[in-house]
């Protein structure tokens, strides 16, 4: 598998999830809150593949995510990267990775996403975003998240962790060679 290829499946399945984003998504509201999944994705490419590819992810799912809203353009995109690279570090750091830590680090990954990007864009001058709703806003995009974290994890592994295995033909990284 090449380089280009596990980008082309992870673009695929950012087409999908953008599609359920828009078109199921857009018009489901619970309580008034609309789930956020491009956010989820994010955080389920680096808990996947790692911090540093799942923080492009991150900003990529984002940016394409804030099309769709009326907001500071790139806001979600630098919140969601820096989320996602402290998620997927904190993955790392778990040796082995265990089963658990996909939807509770998705969980809380998205809570703290939907918290700190209302805490910026309140210091950018959004007025009326820090509010006790906040916290019901947090809970259901973090739910929302969990509950598609573990088939998202799925589609992901299928789009990049084949492509971030060394294989018995690929030369060893600079530095390892015997």
């Amino acid at each position: 598998m090449n380089l280009e290829s596990h980008w082309l499946r992870g673009a695929a399945v950012l087409a999908i999830i953008f599609i359920l984003q828009d078109a199921v998504l857009n018009g489901l509201r619970i309580d008034g809150i609309r789930p956020d999944l491009l956010l989820g994705l994010g955080l389920v490419a680096a808990l996947v593949a790692g911090p540093e590819l799942g923080a492009v992810s991150a900003f990529i799912a984002a940016t394409v995510g804030d099309l769709l809203v009326n907001t500071p353009f790139g806001l979600s995109s630098l919140v969601a990267c820096i989320v996602a690279f402290l998620v997927g570090s904190i993955q790392q750091a778990l040796s082995p990775t265990q089963r658990w830590s996909i939807p509770v680090l998705t969980g809380a990954g998205s809570a703290v996403g939907v918290v700190t990007w209302a805490a910026l864009a309140t210091v950018l001058g959004l007025p009326g975003l820090l509010h006790p709703h906040l916290a019901l806003i947090a809970g259901v995009v973090a739910v929302v998240n969990v509950a598609v974290s573990l088939p998202m994890a799925r589609a992901l592994r299928w789009a990049f962790v084949a492509a971030t295995r060394p294989t018995a033909t690929s030369p060893a990284p600079r530095g390892l060679a015997g």
